[in-house]
């Protein structure tokens, strides 16, 4: 996250987008929102996706992956227009969906 965190600290592009996002009533304005929308799913996602995969090997405990998994609540609440996205890429990548740090996607 560290990374991300300063993309939108230092990327005011990137920090218009990522305001955009907290409105649950906010639509993409053009394709290249859409696109930049979409790839901002994949970003979050595929942090979530690494937390996943690093609890199923036994690399990280519950306690730090009930971090993670409240996270991914945490961050569709705080930005709500991007859970579109992150349904379509679950919907798109058939593996993600019954992975448990997916489930509030799917919601």
């Amino acid at each position: 996250y560290i990374d991300l965190y300063a993309q939108i600290a230092t990327d005011t592009e990137f920090a218009t987008l990522v305001t955009r996002l907290r409105d649950a009533n906010y639509t993409a304005e053009s394709e290249v929102e859409k696109e930049q929308q979409y790839n901002f799913a994949i970003l979050l996602m595929s942090i979530w996706l690494c937390c996943q995969v690093a609890y199923d090997k036994g690399q990280i405990d519950q306690a730090t992956f009930q971090i993670y998994l409240d996270d991914v609540e945490a961050k569709l609440t705080q930005w709500p227009a991007i859970k579109p996205y992150t349904k379509q890429v679950v919907e798109s990548y058939l593996t993600l969906k019954d992975m448990e740090i997916f489930k509030p996607v799917l919601r």
